[in-house]
């Protein structure tokens, strides 16, 4: 879970005690990942949380044009890529949308 202030800070509560509340603030200057920036606090929790090794699975929820997909590939370029962390990527998307039209998608 993550926070936001008026300030422009971004923070993941990392712990919740019965007194306290510990989170881990996002860097005010993001780092380029495959030489993109997110363009708003959205974008921005989504990168942090695509490149944390912390997560296993991201699963990104959004409007379309939103930058869903975007700032997946990136992600997955730079840590193939760039840090060499992964040797492949593999990309999964739902098959909801493709209900009402099962002729657009033959063969998948």
């Amino acid at each position: 879970m993550y926070w936001y202030d008026e300030a422009g800070h971004i923070g993941r509560i990392s712990e919740v005690t019965d007194t306290e509340v510990y989170t881990k603030l996002l860097p005010r200057k993001q780092e380029k990942i495959w030489g993109i920036l997110p363009k708003n606090q959205r974008q921005a929790v989504a990168l942090s949380q695509l490149t944390d090794t912390y997560y296993d699975l991201n699963i990104i929820l959004g409007p379309a044009g939103s930058g869903k997909t975007f700032l997946a590939v990136a992600s997955a370029l730079h840590q193939v890529l760039e840090l060499k962390k992964y040797k492949k990527i593999v990309v999964v998307r739902s098959r909801d949308f493709m209900d009402d039209d099962r002729d657009s998608y033959r063969g998948i």
